[in-house]
């Protein structure tokens, strides 16, 4: 009878932070911008240098020609990490969502020696609901719940987040 008492209450507090944690996630898909990047007819990307604040998204669009979008990792290790797309001559769009800060190159595979290549900046956030909750003394719990759903990240977007958590005491 223990058990079954522990477990009904483990799983309201589960539920607890499942619905805050999927109240912060429609929050932080509805604040962040979609930028585009277009790969045209004259073997560029267009803007070739991009921006960002971290949570936003970039769309890649293929106007015409032969391109793809090359950003892997075995291409550019030193980017926070990988995406890219397949090369085709079709019209086609792909969407990549920035969740780490830092300096990504990319490239197009069949034309980068003629110098079709694109840098994207993310910034990072200040002050983020992840860095106030894990400053927090009173929301280790929270804290807890956050890292074991891997939601660190997302949460150190821009936002805007309205974090209504009860403290540890509650």
């Amino acid at each position: 009878n223990y058990i079954r008492t522990e477990n009904t209450q483990y799983n309201k507090t589960m539920k607890k932070y499942f619905v805050i944690i999927s109240m912060l996630l429609i929050a932080f898909s509805a604040d962040s911008t979609i930028h585009t990047v277009v790969a045209n007819n004259n073997n560029s990307y267009v803007p070739s240098t991009l921006t960002i604040s971290l949570g936003d998204t970039v769309e890649f669009t293929n106007v015409g020609g032969f391109h793809n979008v090359n950003a892997t990792l075995s291409t550019y290790p030193n980017n926070p990490q990988g995406f890219g797309n397949a090369v085709s001559s079709s019209n086609w769009s792909f969407q990549h969502i920035f969740t780490i800060a830092g300096t990504y190159n990319y490239q197009c595979d069949p034309h980068v020696g003629m110098g079709m290549t694109g840098t994207i900046i993310v910034n990072p956030s200040s002050n983020t609901v992840y860095d106030i909750v894990s400053s927090s003394t009173d929301h280790s719990t929270l804290k807890t719940a956050i890292d074991a759903c891997s939601l660190d990240g997302v949460l150190s977007g821009p936002g805007p987040f309205t974090l209504l958590a009860p403290t540890d005491a509650a």
